[in-house]
């Protein structure tokens, strides 16, 4: 899990009517420089979209705080103190939780047939 501060004021020298498109454009060229990926191995969450379009297509943040989570084959943008993070990180321990309860369980029926 990586943390990162994206700048997007870059995208202000661009024209006022796609700016939003454009930071979208702009997360993931730098998302893909810094994790050497391809655009189709990135994914945006709801939440950071929904940050980048808050204030309508001209009015973009200056910057964004992002943590990167890598599952899988994809990468996932989730907002630095988001709620879709925390659920992500929940699932995570519950998947775990629920690999180590089944190899107890091959563990145990292992042990059964080998007594007998």
């Amino acid at each position: 899990m990586d943390s990162y501060t994206i700048p997007l004021q870059k995208v202000f020298n661009k024209p006022k009517r796609g700016r939003a498109k454009n930071a979208i454009k702009a997360l993931k060229n730098f998302v893909k420089k810094h994790k050497r990926l391809n655009e189709d191995q990135i994914a945006i969450s709801k939440e950071v979209n929904e940050k980048i379009w808050a204030r309508g297509m001209f009015g973009i943040p200056r910057k964004i705080e992002v943590v990167l989570e890598k599952i899988e084959e994809k990468t996932f943008v989730f907002l630095k103190d988001g709620k879709e993070l925390k659920e992500m990180q929940k699932q995570k321990i519950k998947d775990k939780k629920k690999a180590e309860v089944k190899k107890e369980e091959k563990k145990t029926e292992e042990k059964t047939e080998a007594e007998k």
